[in-house]
């Protein structure tokens, strides 16, 4: 049986403490330190506008309005969101928590922090990857937004002769150097890399049928060329 999927719903706080944009510096920071949250939903009628947090709150003044500092554009989390993808996006947008909305409206709001811990569960301990029931659950979620799917397979060649002379250790370090190879390789907007298996490991993309081929031969030539060096 399949480890179940860890999702934003299963992480996030319900009904979150929100701030309208005409809001001040300083009572956004009393409603955190009140919370104890890691950043505020900037709410306009109903609709995220954007968010603050500690780094956009330190060293402003507190009679500032929130409009001037929140980060925005900003990209929400939804409640079924998989928490590989929720830290796909705190990262790319490089804040510490996410509001989540279903059909448009706020529903609650997630932590770096929760989303890391919960993550951490479905990762795989010695290359830090996510396993593959993250990248069922990216390619779904994918699927059900129209975008077509290619999927590239790595398996390493004789990979139990490395194992049987010169040991485990040096196995799993093999892992981790073709773990950061592959990751090296690809865009978070648009691959997945996750272990696949014992040395073994998959990635999704969402690159046209020419560029997912590209991006296979390009994983093939860094891996074999680099194997070879070492």
């Amino acid at each position: 049986m399949s480890e179940a999927l860890v999702t934003v719903a299963d992480v996030m706080i319900a009904n979150a403490v929100c701030v309208p944009p005409d809001a001040t510096v300083g009572g956004a920071s009393d409603l955190m330190l009140e919370h104890r949250l890691a950043g505020l939903p900037v709410v306009d009628e109903h609709r995220v506008v954007g968010l603050v947090g500690a780094p956009q709150l330190l060293g402003q003044p507190p009679d500032r309005t929130v409009a001037d500092v929140m980060v925005t554009p900003l990209v929400c989390a939804t409640p079924d969101l998989s928490v590989v993808q929720a830290h796909t996006m705190v990262m790319g947008q490089h804040v510490e928590m996410l509001p989540v909305v279903l059909d448009g409206r706020l529903v609650g709001q997630v932590s770096l922090v929760a989303i890391l811990q919960a993550k951490s569960q479905q990762t795989d301990p010695l290359t830090g990857l996510p396993w593959a029931t993250a990248l069922r659950a990216w390619a779904a979620a994918e699927l059900t937004q129209g975008h077509e799917l290619a999927m590239v397979f790595v398996d390493l060649d004789n990979f139990g002769a490395v194992n049987k002379a010169l040991g485990h250790v040096v196995g799993d370090d093999v892992l981790r150097s073709v773990a950061s190879l592959l990751s090296a390789a690809l865009n978070v907007e648009t691959d997945l890399l996750c272990r696949y298996g014992g040395d073994e490991f998959a990635i999704a993309t969402t690159r046209r049928d020419t560029d997912a081929r590209a991006l296979a031969a390009h994983v093939q030539e860094r891996t074999v060329v680099r194997g070879r060096r070492r």
